[in-house]
């Protein structure tokens, strides 16, 4: 006989206590980093109060149990327990449908889980519920003991702990009570101890050698997310594919693993994507090249020309053939990468320094450590030793970046980044790994040691350059020694960068002169990415300035590159993908970056050693800093208050003087509509009247008397033997509802005589002395 569970006080209320500590340590566990830390506690709140919403509904209206004893579910109460249960995994299903951000099954099932724990809790006539409830409050503390991270899990499980024990003596003594005033002796629970035996006996048995090889079978089908950290060689679904999965005899995937096993991928690379979008380099003759090479430059760089041979990598050629065919816009499928945050984005990957007049040389790749930190909060992420507290900086863009049918070792992450992450969850040690794999190639670009798999996820904070701060400094582009290599022209070119160079030497030095060049060359040459330099072309900045008026955007990179060096600015052309907003994709959220969307930009060094994207290509933006509304309530917020704090005496009378103000808010209303009435001459009979009247129920309401709207003016002011106020009244009522619309100026000056008698006469203090006599 199962005992009522009202014969002993707060067994519900401890049972459903115990509950939300359990589906709360369950929700710390499956929640993505970086999410609010209230978040998670109000909604297992929500979900506390709706547990007590139908508690109370059961308890008055019996929705859910039924019986003499109450001891049955009722239809309705099953209804809405499978409805629980279900919806999560329907959601989830919805979501792999529709192609948008799936969660993984071990989030779904704590969802649905927590769903039915808090719904048993909730019916306190039906005794096995409570059993129902803590039985799978226990699974969710130990799902959140195995997936979770988060510091809160351990002292909530202990708490579970406590209020578990607390809840079985409750139990026990429950049933003591129900045996004692019915005569009957308590059973032994058969089948608790029973499961209480299977349990113990089966923790006894993983832990020996019989039960070892049992996580490797399970590891086979079990997909992992990647949130613990961990991984299982076997394992063939999910993100956490083992290494025997990519880098095993029988690989069927590409991976990052250092294993002789490892697939040769074939997806496209930059280069690749380069050829595709501005076609194979023109080979020239080299007795041809030779004429456009300096001769100091040849005595500088001995080994120039077979550092670069056999490395077509190496080298951007401005000589090209041209694209074998147009350039086609690709499904969604074909995308190199995609991204989802704010567009346009420029995503560098190689860095151009050295210019010989024919092709554009690769920089030295370092192989520098990167000094990455973490941070106590969320250690999943990797922070950068960047200068984030420069004025330039101003506010941060949040993008997520998904590696798609693109094969590169180079992290594609925007300029000035802060942070960065791998999906969602980067595990325990990601810093330990990161310092050891993640090494700079430049300045501002970071590189891995192995290809990054496809589907990689790479979550990304960076910093917005304040375009103001930009023109307002003059300490950010000093001088510069004429020997670094970012200044280097090549001679037979040093006529068209200067001439190009002359337009703009009456400006100031600084972002002004480097804007207004590229403003010049995005309005004066068009964009044209089927453009080629002719192979017998001697000077390719004359052509494309003057001949061509228009190119690819290397050409437009080179010129505004070999321009600024002319004036003193040290530069340098970079290669990457630009993130065009007319390739957002409603449906999935995310702008899709295909070859055509390969780019050539300038970057220009300031003084703290800063690397600032200057664009010269008509069509493509620069993501400057935007000042959102929000952002300008703080910023003004903070003025306001470092002015009140800085001068105090000035805040208290202000701050009086805006009580008074507010205080007397309808009396100054009320002199000022006076005075506006009496003194403002361009007033017609209709207005005159009408603002007449708003001013006599504003003093109405001053007086303590308000006219209700279903009195009329004619009821609510006419006294007998007040003249003021017939005539008054007798005006009104012929302005408004008169025949006769065409008014005299003797009328008009007989109306607005009217209105000022009127006015004269119905103050505020005679209203309250008529209107409460009356």
């Amino acid at each position: 006989m199962w005992p009522n569970t009202r014969s002993l006080p707060w067994g519900n209320e401890l049972a459903l206590i115990t509950v939300t500590v359990a589906a709360l340590a369950a929700r710390l566990a499956c929640t993505e980093p970086g999410t609010a830390w209230f978040w998670p506690p109000a909604v297992i709140l929500a979900f506390a109060a709706g547990a007590i919403v139908l508690r109370w509904l059961d308890l008055r209206r019996h929705l859910f149990s039924c019986g003499a004893p109450d001891t049955q579910l009722t239809r309705a109460g099953l209804v809405i327990a499978v409805l629980l249960l279900v919806a999560p995994f329907v959601e989830g299903f919805g979501r792999i449908w529709a192609e948008t951000y799936c969660r993984p099954l071990e989030q779904v099932t704590i969802i649905a889980l927590t769903n039915l724990a808090f719904f048993a809790a909730a019916l306190p006539r039906l005794p096995r519920a409570g059993v129902l409830a803590l039985g799978v409050s226990l699974f969710l503390v130990i799902a959140a003991v195995a997936l979770g991270e988060h510091p809160a899990i351990a002292p909530l499980a202990a708490s579970f702990a406590g209020l578990g024990v607390a809840w079985l003596v409750h139990r026990h003594w429950q049933r003591i009570v129900v045996a004692s005033s019915s005569r009957e002796t308590a059973r032994v629970p058969f089948f608790p101890v029973v499961c209480l035996v299977l349990l113990l006996g089966g923790v006894t048995a993983m832990s020996t050698r019989v039960a070892q090889g049992l996580p490797d079978v399970w590891g086979e089908w079990a997909p992992s997310s990647g949130g613990s950290g961990g991984g299982n060689p076997l394992a063939l679904l999910g993100i956490g594919d083992g290494d025997w999965a990519i880098g095993g005899p029988n690989a069927r995937s590409t991976g990052s693993v250092d294993t002789e096993y490892v697939l040769e991928s074939n997806l496209p690379t930059l280069y690749d994507a380069m050829t595709e979008s501005y076609g194979e380099a023109r080979p020239r003759p080299q007795t041809a090249r030779t004429i456009f090479v300096a001769m100091e430059y040849l005595i500088r760089t001995p080994d120039h020309a077979a550092r670069d041979a056999g490395e077509p990598g190496r080298r951007f050629s401005l000589y090209r053939k041209g694209r074998p065919q147009k350039s086609r816009s690709g499904p969604e499928a074909t995308a190199l990468l995609y991204v989802e945050g704010r567009v346009p984005l420029h995503l560098p990957l190689t860095v151009y320094d050295r210019f010989d007049g024919v092709a554009w040389c690769k920089s030295p790749e370092r192989n520098d450590a990167c000094e990455l930190q973490t941070r106590a909060s969320d250690k999943s992420w990797l922070w950068l030793p960047t200068n984030r507290s420069d004025p330039l900086f101003r506010g941060d863009q949040r993008h997520q970046l998904r590696i798609g049918r693109f094969s590169t070792d180079h992290l594609p992450l925007p300029a000035h980044a802060a942070c960065f992450r791998f999906g969602k969850h980067s595990g325990r040690y990601a810093d330990r790994w990161a310092r050891n794999t993640i090494k700079w190639v430049h300045e501002g670009i970071l590189r891995t040691d192995k290809c990054m798999p496809s589907g990689t996820l790479l979550d990304v904070t960076s910093s917005t350059v304040d375009r103001t701060q930009l023109a307002s400094r003059d300490d950010l582009f000093p001088a510069v020694e004429s020997d670094d290599a970012c200044l280097s022209v090549p001679l037979h070119l040093q006529d068209s960068a200067a001439a190009l160079a002359r337009r703009f030497e009456h400006l100031p030095r600084g972002w002004l002169q480097i804007e207004s060049l590229a403003d010049h060359l995005r309005t004066h040459c068009v964009h044209d990415r089927d453009a080629t330099v002719p192979p017998d072309c001697q000077d390719p900045i004359h052509h494309f300035l003057h001949q061509a008026r228009g190119g690819p955007a290397y050409q437009f990179a080179t010129a505004a590159a070999l321009a600024l060096r002319s004036l003193g600015y040290p530069t340098r052309v970079v290669s990457g993908f630009y993130a065009d907003p007319d390739a957002y994709v409603a449906r999935s959220g995310h702008t899709a970056v295909r070859a055509d969307h390969a780019h050539f930009w300038v970057e220009v060094r300031c003084a703290p050693g800063m690397w600032l994207t200057v664009d010269a290509t008509p069509g493509y933006e620069v993501p400057w800093y935007r000042e959102t509304l929000m952002t300008r309530f703080a910023s003004t917020f903070r003025g306001l208050w470092s002015w009140c704090y800085a001068h105090p005496l000035q805040s208290l009378v202000g701050a009086a003087f805006s009580v008074v103000l507010w205080w007397r808010r309808r009396s100054i209303h009320e002199r000022l509509l006076t005075g506006w009435l009496m003194w403002w001459p361009f007033w017609s009979a209709e207005q005159r009247v009408l603002c007449t009247l708003r001013l006599a129920d504003l003093r109405s309401m001053l007086s303590g008397r308000s006219r209700p709207s279903t009195v009329t003016p004619r009821a609510w002011y006419r006294w007998r033997g007040d003249s003021a106020n017939e005539t008054f009244l007798s005006t009104l009522y012929e302005v408004l509802y008169g025949t006769v619309r065409c008014r005299t100026p003797d009328d008009e000056r007989a109306t607005e005589r009217v209105c000022r008698q009127f006015i004269r006469e119905l103050s505020v203090r005679r209203l309250r002395d008529r209107l409460g006599a009356s």
